[in-house]
């Protein structure tokens, strides 16, 4: 969590002109007395999925929405809109004056009582040990004018990161009317996602910070059953259980929870976001097209060579023998509308009910 720290740069937007221009943040703290926050607490929007589902790329492309703040930063790791994974070196010409989304745990989060390691959910009974007016001052610190402007607009604020799935309750609790993007990917292509970094690009790292094999600290109800398994199975478990926990908050937060397949963004980017603004209550963005592309790159391994795989290999990460160990999100893939040789092709709507079944 450390290096990821350091590249994490906060800035403040100052709501002074047309553009959404950002002054640093340290500034902003030195003339804070003369400065007044223009971001609403009133319907937020929560991205959060399973780690390696995609919530880093749908933050990018809802970024561009000129209504949404967030923690912003001049530089991060490549990913996203504005990293390697799909622009190369060179982020489009029209994206060089917004800022750079990042995670919000670490700037707004820490320090309110939440710990970003995780052993079970967080519930209601947890809402005490988070301060709500440190929460809501750090997030409306987002965006300020100065206290003589006559600026009428308020933004409301968009974050996002996969930890937030753990504290839904917590979330829930402190912001009552907020939006939930639920992004969800085949859990299939997924567990593979993770094992390509667990066993090739970042092995060192991933057994050094996740000895115990859960991937990004979160650790659902009952993982203890599956301390000391192999490396597969508690993929596997894990994956599973995370995304049919997120399944059953649609009791708690009924039509605020939107179920967003991060493979409809791969295959038509302009319009899953268009849908997604008019679904948070956003309005239309004006040269969409200009500022996100169409289409991304398809990065879902193919599933038709699980069973003849004899050892794993980069672009399909484990072989035959821990086949098996998948056969829970074979059928949970099925119920989020994949086809069963297909891993990332939708055929139909996810069946909410078989999930939480």
């Amino acid at each position: 969590m450390q290096e990821i720290s350091n590249l994490i740069k906060p800035l403040s937007y100052a709501a002074d002109s047309g553009m959404r221009s950002i002054i640093p943040r340290a500034a902003a703290y030195s003339l804070g007395w003369l400065r007044q926050s223009c971001v609403t607490t009133a319907r937020p929007i929560f991205i959060w999925g399973t780690g390696r589902s995609g919530t880093h790329l749908l933050y990018d492309a809802m970024s561009v929405h000129p209504d949404l703040c967030f923690v912003a930063a001049t530089k991060r790791w490549k990913k996203g809109v504005w990293g390697g994974m799909h622009h190369g070196e060179q982020v489009p010409e029209q994206l060089n004056d917004y800022p750079i989304p990042v995670e919000g745990p670490l700037y707004i989060w820490e320090g309110s009582g939440v710990h970003f390691d995780f052993h079970g959910f967080m519930e209601n009974s947890n809402v005490s040990m988070v301060t709500k007016e440190i929460i809501n001052s750090k997030y409306q610190s987002l965006a300020t004018v100065w206290k003589w402007q006559q600026i009428k607009k308020e933004y409301r604020f968009l974050d996002k990161s996969p930890l937030y799935l753990m504290m839904i309750e917590l979330i829930n609790q402190l912001f009552p009317d907020a939006f939930h993007v639920f992004c969800i990917r085949d859990p299939r292509a997924t567990v593979n996602s993770i094992l390509r970094i667990a066993r090739f690009t970042g092995k060192e790292q991933y057994e050094s910070a996740y000895a115990d094999g859960f991937f990004s600290y979160m650790r659902p109800d009952g993982y203890r059953e599956m301390l000391g398994k192999s490396l597969v199975e508690v993929l596997c478990w894990q994956i599973e259980a995370l995304i049919k926990k997120g399944a059953s908050y649609r009791t708690l937060l009924g039509d605020r929870l939107i179920f967003f397949r991060y493979e409809e963004l791969v295959a038509s980017g302009h319009r899953a976001i268009r849908e997604l603004f008019a679904r948070t209550g956003l309005s239309e963005v004006s040269g969409l097209e200009r500022l996100i592309p169409g289409q991304f790159e398809n990065y879902n391994p193919n599933w038709s060579e699980r069973r003849s795989n004899q050892f794993p290999t980069y672009e399909l990460c484990f072989d035959a023998s821990e086949v098996h160990y998948f056969n829970g999100l074979e059928q949970l893939a099925e119920d989020l509308g994949y086809a069963p040789e297909n891993a990332g092709a939708i055929r139909h709507d996810i069946d909410i009910r078989r999930i939480c079944a």
